[in-house]
């Protein structure tokens, strides 16, 4: 899977800071233990078999992963970087149901799709799915710590949508008759609805990249090495019994400038991170 994008959302157009951060995880990153995967290469290209996982920082809440594979063809093995991303390690716990898992990466990396308890179809990113590939099952209901990366921040840019035609507008015709049943309901043409405290995702071209609106309810600055980030707490979903609430890490690039303020609406563009509880 390609990260390009992802490093952006992070680190701006600074490219040396995000191979700063790759440098510093190769040398002094903590090692998970061995994973195996499959090779998909071709006869002619050794084909790793043996991977291990190094994260740095150790102790916060955004980090790097680097996956090293290992070429076990040759003598001695050769090291090389496989790939690397950014990880969100806190993040708030929801409880869906896997619908599906599409691997790449030769299995080291997935995508997972979820079906919500708001009773929405999300698709998200496991940082840790090399670890723990052996405990999704489709059907079955995880705990499930989600976060995201903003590649974009901005303050909501509509106040309401207004319906023009269909059953919103009838049912408000019929609410008006109720009321006032001498009203004259042909010079109403149109039903507003506010949007002021909305949430939603809506989907984008990528899986698991989303459009997104919410209101802040905690916000946090954050210092990693030489990255500063803002947490923010944010509702997502939402349905008349429960809210699907995640963590937004939103870097100076993502923010362009803007500050956004809690009970604020905000909307932009994130990255859907998730790993089991």
């Amino acid at each position: 899977m390609m990260h390009g994008n992802h490093w952006k959302a992070l680190c701006g157009d600074a490219n040396q800071t995000a191979i700063r951060c790759i440098q510093k995880t190769c040398t002094a990153g903590k090692a998970s233990r061995p994973v195996q995967f499959r090779s998909t290469s071709a006869n002619t290209t050794p084909a790793p078999e043996r991977a291990i996982a190094l994260t740095h920082p150790h102790d916060t809440a955004v980090r790097t992963i680097a996956l090293i594979a290992s070429d076990s063809s040759r003598t001695p093995p050769r090291n090389f970087l496989y790939t690397a991303y950014p990880a969100l390690y806190d993040g708030c716990v929801n409880t869906v149901q896997i619908q599906h898992i599409r691997e790449c990466s030769d299995g080291l990396e997935a995508l997972i799709g979820a079906a919500t308890e708001q009773g929405a179809d999300i698709t998200f990113f496991d940082p840790h799915y090399h670890l723990n590939k052996s405990r999704y099952k489709t059907g079955t209901t995880q705990n499930v710590i989600f976060a995201a990366l903003a590649y974009r921040l901005h303050p909501a840019e509509q106040d309401e949508i207004l319906i023009t035609e269909g059953p919103s507008q009838e049912l408000h015709r019929q609410k008006i008759l109720e009321e006032n049943p001498g009203a004259d309901i042909s010079k109403i043409t149109s039903v507003s609805f506010s949007l002021k405290n909305a949430c939603g995702l809506m989907p984008t071209e990528i899986e698991d990249d989303y459009h997104y609106r919410g209101v802040p309810q905690h916000i946090s600055q954050l210092q990693i090495d030489e990255l500063t980030l803002l947490q923010i707490r944010l509702t997502i979903l939402r349905d008349s019994e429960s809210g699907f609430d995640i963590l937004l890490y939103a870097s100076e690039f993502a923010l362009g400038g803007y500050r956004p303020q809690i009970g604020q609406d905000i909307e932009g563009v994130l990255w859907l991170q998730g790993r089991l509880a």
